[in-house]
């Protein structure tokens, strides 16, 4: 799998990470905090299933390739404009720590994070 040149990567997206905190009831609540800001390649690419541990299906919708960043992790949520994605895959496709290539599935509007 080739990544994207870096003439591709000309879109603004936001990686999130998740932070779980107490709340004042005594449960767990969970805050998005900005990771950090990246030029990315962003490409639709259809409705395609991917199994997790044979039980799991999430359906990708959107691959991302940006420079590499070790902090970037499964479950971290990106924001490019308005819309939300979560993180399903996360691949260093050379194994050289140039670029990571995401697969993420798209939030609805009801599931915002920020």
């Amino acid at each position: 799998m080739k990544p994207h040149p870096l003439k591709d990567m000309r879109h603004r997206v936001n990686v999130l990470m998740p932070q779980s905190r107490c709340d004042e009831a005594g449960g767990m609540a969970q805050n998005w905090f900005e990771l950090g800001t990246f030029w990315a390649a962003f490409t639709p690419i259809g409705h395609n299933s991917l199994n997790i541990g044979h039980t799991l299906e999430r359906t990708i919708t959107h691959k991302m390739t940006l420079r590499y960043d070790e902090r970037i992790k499964l479950g971290f949520s990106v924001q490019h404009q308005e819309r939300m994605f979560t993180i399903e895959w996360v691949m260093d496709p050379e194994e050289r720590k140039e670029f990571l290539v995401l697969l993420c599935s798209e939030h609805l509007k009801r599931e915002s994070h920020v």
